[in-house]
């Protein structure tokens, strides 16, 4: 293996990703712009989360490391604290199949950095537990997936 580190990341990034796409297989004749409380507590409606995953990945494994990004009118309406009840201005298919190039992109362009690349410094500046490598970018993005996974499987019960 030629860059063990980065393979170990990819392989990371595509099964967390294989559970979103699972659990969004598992939707049971889903209203996707349901938010659902839970104690009290509003969650994401499922066309928000798929479209901000899309976003996050496209920020953060592709702009965040020096790739060329996605730029889709309808990404900025689903970043970080933006509104769970955002008003959808493009059709949940787009979104599916957008989040699907992002993240094929995404792979893609992960396969092409050397593990010496995880030292440099993200482009967007981000700052994780006071680090800015590609490295602490890539595991964000790793957990943060998975976070927002734990809110499919909720849905899918």
């Amino acid at each position: 293996m030629k860059n063990p580190a980065i393979e170990t990341l990819i392989e990371a990034i595509e099964s967390v990703n294989s559970l979103t796409v699972w659990y969004l297989y598992m939707l049971k004749d889903p209203d996707i712009n349901k938010n659902f409380e839970v104690n009290g507590i509003k969650l994401n409606n499922v066309f928000w989360l798929t479209a901000h995953l899309a976003n996050s990945e496209n920020l953060l494994l592709l702009k965040a490391l020096g790739a060329k990004a996605h730029h889709l009118d309808w990404l900025k309406d689903y970043s970080f604290g933006s509104s769970k009840d955002e008003i959808p201005t493009i059709s949940y298919e787009e979104v599916k199949i957008s989040a699907k190039k992002i993240h094929l992109d995404s792979i893609a362009y992960l396969r092409s950095l050397s593990d010496e690349d995880l030292t440099k410094e993200n482009l967007i500046g981000f700052d994780i537990g006071s680090s800015k490598s590609f490295k602490s970018v890539i595991m964000h993005h790793i957990r943060h997936e998975g976070i927002h996974v734990g809110q499919l499987v909720y849905y899918a019960n």
